[in-house]
């Protein structure tokens, strides 16, 4: 490791590139940085002495920077040197599911599909139970995330249908097994679909899983 950052939090190009040439000359297999500016000119200094170290044989991986937003060829310097392997990461607003199949029923109408990510634990075969949920209002953020009221039925023979958000699944889990839950579902409060949940150190809970976010208005105005 070679540490080119001063108390400033930032670093000139000549500071950068004695690093490079410090680390290729002690032997490096590979080297790799965090670090850019927004030069994006690939005769920028650095850039050049990194794209000529990784033609004398070192491959060099350089950050590509944080301002995807003006565009693709607006990578941060050196990662955007000939040949220099310039690595950037992107937020996916389509995610892919694999969903298991299942149907839900209102006031004995016709069968209705939805589809569920199955959590841990997983014990859902042949479960056929009533949707119960603490709040209709789907905009809390932290429903299920306090105990539930004294009222509250025992929820033994019931799906728990809880949103997502604020506390985490296993405090949502665990306010619900205190009630008697042995089944719960959460549905998402983003559009971006559903994830695998997790609540498996809730040992009263023998089913969880997690459906999208149109499904409880869906259900409920239905």
């Amino acid at each position: 490791m070679f540490r080119v950052f001063g108390c400033s939090g930032s670093a000139a190009n000549d500071v950068l590139i004695e690093a490079y040439l410090k680390a290729f000359e002690a032997g490096s297999n590979i080297i790799t940085a965090s670090i850019g500016g927004s030069s994006g000119w690939s005769e920028d200094p650095w850039a050049v002495v990194v794209s000529r170290i990784v033609d004398a044989g070192v491959p060099c991986t350089v950050s590509a920077g944080n301002d995807g937003a003006a565009g693709l060829f607006y990578a941060s310097t050196a990662s955007n040197g000939k040949r220099v392997s310039s690595i950037a990461a992107v937020d996916n607003w389509v995610t892919p599911l694999l969903l298991t199949d299942s149907y839900f029923t209102v006031d004995s109408a016709d069968n209705q599909s939805f589809g569920y990510v199955v959590g841990e634990p997983s014990e859902w075969a042949g479960v056929k139970l009533p949707l119960w949920t603490p709040s209709f209002n789907t905009t809390d953020p932290a429903m299920g995330c306090t105990p539930y009221p004294a009222d509250t039925p025992n929820l033994s023979d019931k799906i728990v249908l809880i949103r997502r958000g604020t506390c985490l699944f296993t405090e949502k889990a665990t306010n619900a097994a205190n009630a008697g839950a042995k089944y719960v579902l959460f549905y998402n409060n983003v559009a971006s679909g559903a994830i695998s949940t997790d609540v498996s150190e809730v040992t009263e809970i023998e089913g969880v899983g997690m459906v999208r976010s149109f499904f409880f208005e869906f259900v409920w105005v239905c």
